[in-house]
């Protein structure tokens, strides 16, 4: 009676133990579309922004409709301010779920993914970077010169 009792708990535990970890993943796959949720529409309010300033631009002279696209221009930038700070305080919650994986084509770690993109999983998208790195190391006509950092909007 007393094994019964003890695989009966076993299970239960096991159970629990599954279920929680399903919950977890859940819960990251949904931050993780949230997060490219905001990433769209931060690319939205950048071409919308573009198009309020060139009519700001546009509208020297009238100053009704300079203040109304002001007004606009400002509660965009509002907006995307609480948006990027939003994003930041859910990234570093995703980070201390999940689990980073380093890009070290060479031994030292470059930098982690913590985070899939699209159908990629993180470990996924490090191996494809880790790959890539390698191979361009490798082409002879690749010039190293020739790398640009360019900063991206959301960073």
């Amino acid at each position: 009676m007393k094994y019964i009792l003890l695989i009966i708990a076993f299970i239960t535990v096991t159970a629990h133990a599954q279920r929680t970890d399903s919950l977890k993943q859940d819960s990251t796959r949904l931050d993780e579309m949230l997060l490219r949720q905001q990433q769209q529409q931060s690319q939205i309010d950048s071409l919308i922004r573009l198009r309020l300033q060139q009519e700001l631009k546009n509208a020297s002279g009238d100053a009704q409709r300079t203040k109304e696209l002001e007004t606009k221009l400002n509660q965009i930038q509002r907006n995307d301010s609480l948006r990027k700070a939003d994003q930041l305080r859910k990234i570093e919650a995703l980070k201390q779920t999940s689990k980073p994986y380093a890009i070290a084509p060479f031994g030292d770690t470059l930098f982690y993914i913590n985070l899939g993109l699209g159908s990629f999983k993180a470990k996924e998208r490090a191996d494809i970077i880790t790959d890539h790195i390698r191979k361009l190391y490798d082409d002879e006509f690749f010039k190293k010169d020739s790398l640009q950092l360019i900063k991206n909007e959301n960073d």
